[in-house]
């Protein structure tokens, strides 16, 4: 095994203790990785207040550029491993049900969210006035039934014995009418897990 002095502990050490530098001859840094963190740690204690500053300067200056990057990273890195937070967030659920449900329950009892409930439906009602064509109805939505079998679309799931929704094929919020040939029958299930997507 190769082995090198390091020019600060005066230790022999194996080359693995040393961080790869090209530009030196052997190929290495003449300290060990030890004495370096060491060092690096002792400047950092000692220039503390003007480091901070220097990085909250820095911040000031680049906040949009930083932010806006850290966006793009976030964004990329869980559509790169999208299945595997799904996974965990569905395994999270099954574990902590109770935990979840005390979240959900607190949360629906703020102001915020009573608030947020209200907007919510008052622009739904607006997409319908304005997209409306009144083709939804009891004899229509019937029909409807009766074509798809007394079935959810997704998951055909028996729809006489269970609970069921009335579905917009293509969302409201996309700007696509609320018309008999837009709407479907699905579970409660399958409709809360399609929610506004295509």
């Amino acid at each position: 095994m190769r082995t090198q002095n390091c020019t600060k502990c005066n230790i022999n050490k194996p080359l693995v203790e040393f961080q790869i530098r090209k530009d030196t001859k052997n190929g290495y840094r003449k300290d060990c990785k030890y004495c370096q963190k060491k060092s690096k740690s002792n400047h950092y204690f000692q220039n503390k207040e003007e480091i901070n500053l220097k990085c909250k300067q820095y911040y000031k200056e680049n906040k949009e550029a930083i932010n806006t990057n850290k966006k793009v990273y976030w964004q990329i890195h869980y559509l790169n491993n999208r299945e595997y937070y799904l996974g965990y967030q569905s395994k999270y659920r099954e574990n902590n049900k109770y935990l979840c449900n005390d979240r959900i329950n607190k949360w629906a009892k703020t102001e915020r969210w009573k608030s947020m409930k209200v907007l919510k439906e008052w622009k739904r009602r607006a997409l319908k006035k304005s997209s409306c064509d009144n083709t939804i109805n009891i004899n229509n939505t019937q029909l409807l039934f009766n074509q798809q079998g007394w079935v959810c679309n997704y998951c055909w799931i028996d729809l006489v014995e269970n609970p069921k929704h009335l579905d917009h094929i293509i969302p409201l919020s996309k700007w696509w009418p609320h018309s008999i040939l837009n709407v479907q029958r699905l579970c409660v299930n399958c409709n809360l897990r399609k929610s506004n997507k295509l």
